[in-house]
């Protein structure tokens, strides 16, 4: 079994050997660091389209509607996030592959109605 600390807001004994810290209680900022991650896991769900949740009347998170025609899934762990974060990757990489062909292809053809029409 293990036991967690408290985290107490009363200040420690002080038996005169140490001078008492100004630094914040460690669980201040395992707090903070917590919601500063947690926030940066909903900025990260809010900025991939495939996403991005309704959110209901109160706040809660509900069903989303993926952009791409797909079933909808309910997001909310970071795990989800993580991973649905990875596959929105390879599809953008996947279309940028597919970009840079075209582009290829595009330049190849004006490059021969350049040789066709030199005048124009």
């Amino acid at each position: 079994m293990v036991i967690k600390p408290e985290c107490s807001t009363a200040p420690a004994c002080n038996s005169g050997r140490h001078k008492p810290s100004k630094a914040p209680p460690r669980c201040t900022i395992e707090k903070r660091h917590d919601t500063q991650l947690n926030d940066t896991f909903t900025e990260l769900r809010d900025s991939i389209s495939s996403m991005r949740v309704i959110m209901g009347k109160e706040g809660e998170e509900s069903v989303m509607k993926d952009p791409q025609g797909g079933t909808p899934k309910l997001i909310g762990d970071k795990e989800a996030i993580i991973c649905m974060a990875r596959e929105y990757i390879a599809l953008l990489e996947e279309r940028n592959r597919s970009l840079v062909e075209e582009h290829t292809v595009l330049q190849s053809t004006i490059a021969a109605f350049e040789m066709l029409f030199p005048h124009y």
